[in-house]
């Protein structure tokens, strides 16, 4: 992400006071998402009585990581007088990027797969593997590798064809949208629902991610889209 980001400097022609104000929430930006996703996860899964016995969750998920990234960029940008918008617009098309590597990960390390289907389209998890204790050597559809192909093409599409001023709003639009379709061919645990959404927590998610950048598009002056290189 920081080489992209350093990328980005040099091509819109940020200030060099500018840039040094940005750098160091990218690294302090990524450990408090990590932290922040994990107080989330260990009350989703444990309740606030896991947070006071120290009962912390040892997962993770993106969506609470993203938000926790979203929060001290918006803490971060009021500390160091940088626009916010500005901050998310230039992180996030990397964050698409890395997500698409990350969903890699989950395919290698067998985490969140998809529903079982017939050959040629599935995989079959070793012996061992969560996949196969749940479906054994049934064929499991690699949804994740198919989320991976879906992020790199959004992330393509943030930084070649989408207008600096209107990334983040496409980022929401976009990622919002295809989780919620990715998530109906997802086999694993999704957890219950939550304030009444008939779908997974996830999709829920998804959602509120797709209706915040509409809001943010709308009600933006930027044009939509554009080859413009100004920010």
């Amino acid at each position: 992400m920081a080489l992209l980001t350093i990328f980005q400097f040099l091509r819109y022609n940020v200030p060099e006071e500018l840039q040094g104000r940005v750098l160091p929430s990218i690294p302090f930006g990524f450990i408090f998402g990590i932290f922040f996703s994990i107080m989330l996860e260990t009350i989703f899964h444990n309740g606030w009585k896991g947070l006071l016995l120290f009962k912390f969750s040892k997962t993770i998920s993106f969506f609470g990581w993203l938000l926790g990234v979203l929060l001290f960029l918006k803490i971060y940008a009021a500390l160091r007088n940088v626009s916010f918008s500005f901050l998310i617009n230039l992180f996030l098309p990397s964050v698409a990027l890395a997500q698409g590597f990350g969903r890699i990960g989950c395919f290698l390390g067998g985490c969140c797969w998809g529903l079982p289907v017939s050959k040629p389209w599935g995989f079959v998890y070793p012996e061992g593997s969560l996949p196969y204790g749940m479906y054994g050597s049934v064929p499991i559809f690699p949804i994740q590798l198919l989320e991976a192909i879906f992020l790199f093409s959004v992330s393509a599409i943030l930084f070649l064809r989408v207008k600096f001023c209107n990334r983040a709003s496409w980022y929401f639009i976009l990622v919002g949208a295809g989780r919620f379709f990715l998530e109906i061919f997802r086999g694993d645990s999704r957890g219950d629902v939550f304030l009444g959404c008939p779908f997974s927590p996830a999709q829920c998610i998804g959602l509120m991610l797709v209706a915040f950048g509409l809001m943010r598009l709308f009600s933006s002056n930027c044009i939509l889209t554009s080859k413009s290189e100004n920010i």
